[in-house]
């Protein structure tokens, strides 16, 4: 919310002054302005000096922190239905920027000034949706508030396209800039405490990289159709398309991440290995025994469903759970893991909604059996097997 208030400052400030500066001058002026101001900012991140954080265990690659990224945000119930949120509102969202150039010049007939007062409408608006946000979403749901900021984006940009009454469309523009800040910062705030520690810069990624898509193929889309059939359809259309996404997407619930979801589990035990495989070795091949006594096996398989899921968003692969013909009363979960290196990451991204489903699961185990664990690392056939050192 921070963030969007600084951003929509800028925004409502920033083409206002531009626009009467092309008003008063040349277009030419307003862009040289824009340059001096940007020195400034240049000056702050130079004299900026941020703080390294060291990480323990193996150091991760770009393209395997991608993957690990991309491959947590699959498997996240939230994340996924945060993205596909974000990407559809943006989509639809996308016809008012890209079109706001024509609704200044041919629909209101305005020049560069009324196109500056437009953009600052919408960042006043903006400006409002970031103050009110966080209070709406205290009262009600996350839900419900980036739901109804879509309906009313959707409103406000319909009325836009049926009018031509330039005091209406600005108060218009305001409502859309209130709509915008509370449906995307509500979406941010959710993806960022959904991801735990290791993978929220990676989930703002996905979410920025999910925003300016849906902006980019979005304002093609638009401005084809404006070419087509008229601003006025363009505009009443993307209203109507987001009103449809979001009816279609209404099952995919969105809520804030708890504490639990984004707090490390404290360190693990140290690995007792006989041969320490070295970071790039394997794959790896977990497989957990578990003894459950027959009247326990229905609430054991309930709760070993939020296992796979959890398994996968930290790496495993090929996760399942097998029941032993031999012994009814014995299960093996086991999964993949693609490197020792990776295993050994997968232990520190633990957190504790992790640790409180594991226990969930163990609760289940015969009090009398341990629960058997077996670390396997893959090896080339033919090959010669490492010593102990």
């Amino acid at each position: 919310a921070l963030n969007a208030v600084a951003y929509n400052a800028a925004r409502a400030v920033g083409p206002a002054f531009a626009g009467a500066l092309a008003a008063w001058l040349t277009a030419g002026s307003a862009l040289l302005a824009s340059g001096v101001f940007f020195a400034v900012m240049m000056v702050i991140v130079h004299r900026w000096k941020p703080q390294r954080r060291v990480v323990s265990g193996p150091s991760e690659g770009l393209l395997g922190g991608v993957r690990a990224g991309l491959r947590f945000a699959w498997h996240s119930q939230a994340l996924r239905a945060m993205t596909v949120r974000n990407l559809g509102f943006s989509l639809c969202a996308s016809a008012f920027w890209g079109l706001l150039p024509l609704i200044a010049k041919e629909q209101l007939a305005v020049g560069a000034g009324g196109f500056g007062l437009l953009f600052a409408a919408f960042g006043s608006g903006a400006i409002a949706g970031a103050w009110l946000a966080p209070r709406v979403i205290r009262r009600s749901s996350l839900h419900a508030t980036t739901t109804w900021g879509a309906i009313a984006w959707a409103a406000a940009v319909g009325l836009i396209a049926m009018t031509h009454v330039a005091g209406l469309v600005v108060a218009c523009a305001a409502v859309a800039g209130a709509s915008w800040v509370t449906v995307l910062s509500s979406l941010s705030a959710g993806t960022q405490s959904s991801a735990p520690t290791w993978m929220r810069a990676r989930a703002v990624s996905i979410y920025l990289v999910g925003t300016q898509t849906g902006l980019a193929v979005g304002s093609a889309i638009w401005g084809a159709i404006a070419t087509a059939v008229g601003i006025q359809w363009a505009l009443l259309a993307s209203s109507g398309a987001l009103l449809l996404t979001y009816a279609l997407v209404r099952h995919m619930r969105l809520e804030l991440g708890t504490e639990a979801d984004t707090t490390p589990h404290p360190a693990l035990a140290e690995l007792a290995v006989a041969v320490k495989p070295d970071p790039d070795d394997g794959p790896v091949l977990i497989q957990v025994h578990y003894q459950v006594e027959a009247g326990q096996q229905a609430g054991f398989l309930a709760a070993m469903e939020g296992m796979g899921p959890a398994r996968r968003r930290s790496g495993a692969s090929n996760w399942r759970l097998f029941r032993d013909l031999s012994d009814p009363e014995r299960f093996v979960e086991r999964y993949v893991i693609e490197s020792w290196a990776d295993y050994l990451r997968q232990r520190e991204r633990m957190t504790q909604a992790d640790k409180i489903r594991q226990e969930a699961v163990l609760q289940f185990q015969k009090a009398d059996v341990p629960v058997q664990l077996s670390r396997l690392i893959g090896v080339e056939v033919g090959s010669a097997v490492t010593e102990s050192p």
